[in-house]
């Protein structure tokens, strides 16, 4: 149905993509790859990028492909539940196919009120809008209470949620501030997945950024990015170890940054997150 500089682009029919997220449903992100990952082996089938061995000196690429996958998986198994297809190229990023028939009907928001909820307009097309988890996502209510309850046990209050249309349809980001606003911390939900991930940031005055998350987070150095993974760990683990990263980090980068308060700027830390990895 069209071309990009790197390939065909590839529709699948409501009826596939049903099938794939089938497929995936019962393949935890925390378990993919689990016995059958091996870097040589694909370097070897030359399968896309066959850098795997290099890539692995510098960061970890299976880490980074299971929060791919986390996102893939949600957005197939809501593309399943609203009887959607599916369109699949490869491209630049902000890069769209070259049209070879008929543009599809869309049901984007309204231009005006898109614009009128804006937060914040990042790098490489990410932007982030105010919007509503219940209302405008359909994130179901005892799924908001729970992370409410949990982000509550360490003293993060909700301050609304952000849009990121980057991720794709059928979810959003809940953001929560710390009582001395020193911290922000980001629970990922979606409808077909519920509560995906928590990702706790602090930005210090050296403009040095302490994360850590339970899904996928590097270390880039490069950009004073300073991040931990913990699989499987809560929101006060999570708490606690940016905590002690940055203290950690304070002689060389300074004390950390406190927040103005509002959603558009716990938007604006993520985006510094987005931007630097």
């Amino acid at each position: 149905m069209g071309v990009t500089d790197a390939g065909p682009v590839r529709y699948l029919a409501p009826n596939q993509v049903a099938s794939l997220a089938a497929a995936v449903e019962d393949e935890e992100p925390d378990e993919l790859g689990m016995g059958n990952y091996d870097e040589a082996a694909m370097d070897r089938k030359e399968i896309y990028p066959a850098r795997w061995r290099v890539y692995a000196e510098t960061f970890d690429p299976l880490g980074q492909m299971r929060e791919m996958y986390t996102y893939v998986r949600a957005f197939l198994m809501e593309a399943r539940t609203r009887g959607h297809g599916a369109i699949v190229y490869f491209a630049h990023e902000g890069e769209l196919p070259e049209e070879s028939g008929p543009t599809p009907a869309t049901t984007e928001p309204e231009p005006s009120k898109l614009v009128a909820r804006s937060l914040v307009a990042g790098g490489k097309g990410r932007a982030y809008f105010e919007t509503d988890a219940a209302k405008d996502i359909g994130i179901a209510p005892d799924v908001l209470k729970k992370v409410d309850a949990d982000a509550a046990t360490i003293g993060y209050s909700h301050v609304g949620d952000i849009l990121a249309p980057i991720y794709g349809a059928g979810g959003g980001l809940r953001a929560y501030l710390a009582k001395d606003r020193t911290a922000a911390a980001i629970a990922f939900l979606s409808v077909a997945r519920g509560f995906g991930s928590w990702t706790f940031l602090s930005l210090l005055e050296g403009d040095a950024l302490v994360g850590a998350s339970d899904a996928f987070m590097q270390t880039v150095k490069k950009t004073k990015l300073f991040g931990l993974s913990m699989s499987r760990s809560g929101p006060a683990e999570l708490q606690a170890s940016v905590l002690q990263r940055r203290e950690e980090l304070r002689a060389r980068f300074g004390a950390p940054r406190i927040l103005e308060g509002d959603l558009k700027s716990i938007a604006e830390i993520w985006e510094s997150y987005a931007s630097r990895t």
